[in-house]
């Protein structure tokens, strides 16, 4: 990302180094845990929703 060229005001504007050490610092074992049940959950409401459609 080019920060140089962001529109973040100046307070609030993160280096390219503290990006990709925010990046490696996430669980991503969690965060795809996380996206399979918000999946599940979205595939069964929409189940839910249209009986005829989830065939």
């Amino acid at each position: 990302m080019n920060v140089l060229h962001s529109i973040t005001s100046h307070d609030e504007k993160h280096t390219d180094k503290d990006l990709a050490t925010q990046w490696n610092s996430i669980h991503w074992k969690d965060v795809r845990a996380h996206v399979n049940r918000l999946q599940t959950r979205i595939a069964k409401a929409v189940r839910n929703s249209f009986p005829m459609a989830a065939r």
